[in-house]
């Protein structure tokens, strides 16, 4: 199939795709100037069919990043399934928490903080979780009048996203029961994510929520993390802020 857009220099890999620039051939097709596009080869494209299906199943949000279709490409011999997306100029939190020193300072946490949990409140209104929410799943926009370096951000990489109703997305005080609420899935976010805005790098290989060996396992997990947080000496006291995002 041929392209209706030219893959430019690469600017990323993840574990199942790589990302590059890419351009509209012409302007005509709705499409803006500069987008990524993660690739990956046909047999291996299950996790970038599943972010496509769940986009459009979530439909259009300030605070997720846009995608604007897919399609499958020969390149060097071999069949590409290539996932359009919405271009980030400032690349992920990670990166700009790099330019910082290695944490972000409190207005721009606040900020941030807020805009990830709309974005979770929006995609569990549709019935999803993310599933890989983290600084490196989080990208940097310019603001919208084009002032500020890190005035905006949006949630991406929904290849891991499901419906909700996972054991191991469940919260403590679900008790490990399987189910899950929307409402109670998003309030672990103001807990983790300010810890995750000003932690330093050296803390990123830290994973207490990889998949356990068994349900059992996972029970445990879940009802220790309610005993188990301890409020760094950092973090902020009005907790109300986190929670009003309407």
């Amino acid at each position: 199939m041929e392209m209706e857009w030219i893959r430019g220099e690469e600017i990323g890999r993840g574990g199942f795709s790589r990302i590059s620039l890419a351009v509209p051939k012409e302007k005509y097709l709705g499409l803006p100037p500069l987008m990524a596009v993660k690739s990956s080869h046909l047999s291996k494209s299950a996790i970038l069919r599943n972010e496509l299906q769940i986009l459009r199943r979530l439909g259009e949000s300030p605070h997720v990043i846009r995608c604007f279709g897919s399609d499958v490409s020969v390149e060097g011999g071999s069949e590409l399934y290539n996932l359009l997306l919405e271009y980030a100029p400032g690349g992920s939190l990670v990166s700009e928490m790099k330019k910082r020193g290695g944490k972000l300072p409190e207005t721009d946490v606040r900020r941030h903080a807020r805009s990830v949990v709309q974005a979770l409140c929006h995609i569990h209104r549709r019935g999803f979780v993310h599933g890989d929410i983290k600084v490196q799943n989080i990208l940097v926009f310019p603001s919208v009048d084009g002032c500020g370096a890190a005035a905006e951000v949006k949630v991406a990489d929904f290849g891991l996203a499901r419906e909700a109703g996972s054991l191991t997305r469940s919260t403590p005080e679900n008790d490990g029961g399987g189910g899950e609420e929307s409402r109670a899935s998003v309030l672990p976010s103001p807990v983790t994510l300010p810890w995750e805005f000003q932690r330093k790098q050296s803390e990123f290989n830290f994973r207490p929520f990889e998949e356990p060996d068994n349900r059992a396992s996972t029970i445990g997990r879940i009802q220790r993390l309610s005993h188990n947080y301890e409020i760094p000496s950092w973090e902020y006291s009005d907790g109300s802020l986190w929670f009003d995002v309407r």
